[in-house]
């Protein structure tokens, strides 16, 4: 009825997030007084899931896939105004985050829009 328990570690690489998360297996071996060798792969000891025999321990991730997407400008003043005035230049900025737990590709910007504010004041 002895035990030995044996730790290994590693590293979540993004492509494991990416594929849903891991599964992993083991053999144990033994040899018995008669020089006979036993094995038996692992379990993940949850007889609960319905599997109860050498069933894989699975660590899964529900994909969460999300983008945030910033636009900043900056003005060049070109006449010293302090204010937005004809002839200044404005740089605008834009910044897309993934925000989520999965790789994106192919972030781009679909649209941008210039059009004029329409504000008055009487």
């Amino acid at each position: 009825g002895e035990s030995v328990s044996f730790t290994a570690t590693y590293v979540v690489a993004q492509a494991d997030i990416d594929a849903g998360g891991l599964s992993n297996t083991a053999t144990v071996q033994g040899t018995s007084p008669t020089d006979a060798d036993v094995t038996d792969i692992t379990d993940d000891g949850n007889d609960g899931d319905g599997n109860t025999a050498d069933d894989p321990t699975e660590d899964t991730v529900a994909a969460s896939p999300s983008i945030e997407g910033v636009k900043t400008s900056v003005l060049t003043d070109e006449d010293s105004s302090s204010d937005l005035s004809a002839g200044d230049t404005l740089t605008y900025t834009v910044t897309a985050t993934n925000t989520g737990n999965v790789t994106l590709t192919d972030v781009q910007v679909l649209t941008d829009t210039l059009s004029r504010w329409h504000s008055f004041s009487e």
